[in-house]
């Protein structure tokens, strides 16, 4: 697996756009399973960061998958926990 690796030109504009934390469902709502697999979701974390993220696989506990940062995905597991709204 890849740690890091260029998104492309499509991606970039696409995911300039941030959407509001209120428009997104709350964390409890997200689903675990391979039914994320694949899926690029914006995340809202509790303290505040928000980001674009590729979803590699979900459990109950833990989603790994990659954060959009200036152009690049980056490989980053985030905790449910930290989790407060998903787009």
């Amino acid at each position: 697996m890849d740690k890091v690796f260029p998104a492309a030109g499509a991606e970039k504009k696409l995911l300039g756009y941030i959407p509001a934390p209120a428009a997104c469902l709350p964390a409890r709502l997200l689903p675990a399973g391979p039914a994320l697999r694949g899926m690029v979701l914006f995340l809202w974390l509790t303290g505040g960061r928000g980001f674009w993220y590729r979803v590699e696989s979900a459990r109950r506990d833990m989603l790994t998958g990659y954060i959009f940062s200036s152009g690049w995905w980056y490989y980053l597991p985030v905790s449910r926990r930290q989790i407060r709204r998903y787009c």
